[in-house]
């Protein structure tokens, strides 16, 4: 006759080659891989799985700026520099840090947003061009934007 030692709630331990296992009488004894499938959590959502809302943390402040409103061709920042001028570019000689979002079938519509002027902020700074980044936060605080 065999006899099975039910426990309520083992305490699981990382093995070192990633097993999982719990202590039976100071001997560790591995969970099977059925015993692994009823025990192990399910797995944490990626990152890329989770919508972040709400007012706080990062990104917010420049949230939708690259899916929607940023021009990804240089046919989009020349279309938004022959018809708002130098006024939605950090950099308009160069064509840089473009504050306005594109263009859509209606036309321009010139206006500057706040998540564009954020996202030259960081971006210059990351790039160095520091007299750039002073302009956009001169900006972000003239339309009162950090609000």
């Amino acid at each position: 006759m065999a006899f099975v030692l039910l426990m309520a709630s083992p305490t699981l331990h990382q093995g070192p080659q990633g097993g999982i296992y719990y202590l039976d009488h100071g001997r560790k004894r591995y969970l099977t891989k059925s015993e692994k499938k009823s025990v192990t959590p399910s797995p944490k959502p990626r990152k890329q799985d989770v919508i972040y809302t709400g007012s706080k943390g990062r990104g917010v402040r420049t949230s939708g700026w690259r899916e929607t409103l940023y021009p990804k061709r240089p046919q989009q920042r020349q279309q938004i520099y022959a018809e708002c001028g130098a006024q939605c570019f950090l950099k308009p000689k160069e064509k840089k840090y473009v504050i306005c979002g594109k263009c859509k079938k209606s036309g321009c519509t010139c206006k500057k947003s706040c998540a564009g002027i954020k996202w030259a902020e960081i971006h210059a700074k990351h790039w160095k061009e520091y007299e750039v980044a002073e302009k956009a936060q001169v900006l972000y605080r003239k339309y009162g934007c950090g609000k």
